[in-house]
């Protein structure tokens, strides 16, 4: 999966989970091994990420380490900038969907919202497809459940 996908998170965005439904069925997940040429033991691949037998498996589960970067991405966005959409205008300074950010974009954005990690780890993760040498707002899908796109209706908040 990694040499045709670059990572296993973009596996898991085009493959395993490619409708963001941020978790995964066994029967889901044998028919995305198929589609890859997978010839080994799906139910013995499928026993070790589902370990704890709660019948789907999520990106956190099939890769850790990315899944715990995108969370910790996400943490530190959603506490400057609320969501997305505000984090793409104000701290990318993109003004419509269909701009991109090069790694030293991503880098730059990392350093103002005091992101620790490996910055270009992480552009690797959001890209689509390996080796491309921007990322879109929509490469941001695999943040998913970690974030959301708009903020919340008025009269949402609490005690309104």
């Amino acid at each position: 999966c990694i040499q045709k996908y670059g990572s296993l998170a973009s596996a898991w965005r085009q493959v395993f989970d490619p409708k963001q439904h941020v978790k995964v069925s066994n029967a889901d997940f044998c028919r995305a091994l198929r589609k890859v040429g997978f010839e080994g033991s799906s139910k013995l691949l499928w026993q070790h990420y589902d370990v704890g037998k709660r019948g789907h498996i999520t990106l956190k589960d099939f890769d850790s380490e990315s899944a715990h970067l995108l969370h910790e991405f996400a943490t530190r966005l959603v506490a400057r900038y609320q969501n997305l959409d505000e984090a793409w205008r104000s701290g990318f300074g993109k003004h419509d969907r269909h701009g991109f950010v090069d790694e030293g974009g991503l880098n730059k954005f990392c350093a103002s919202i005091d992101f620790p990690h490996d910055v270009r780890r992480l552009f690797g993760i959001l890209q689509r497809l390996p080796g491309g040498q921007y990322v879109m707002l929509k490469d941001f899908d695999l943040l998913g459940a970690h974030l959301s796109r708009r903020p919340p209706p008025r009269g949402s908040e609490q005690g309104l």
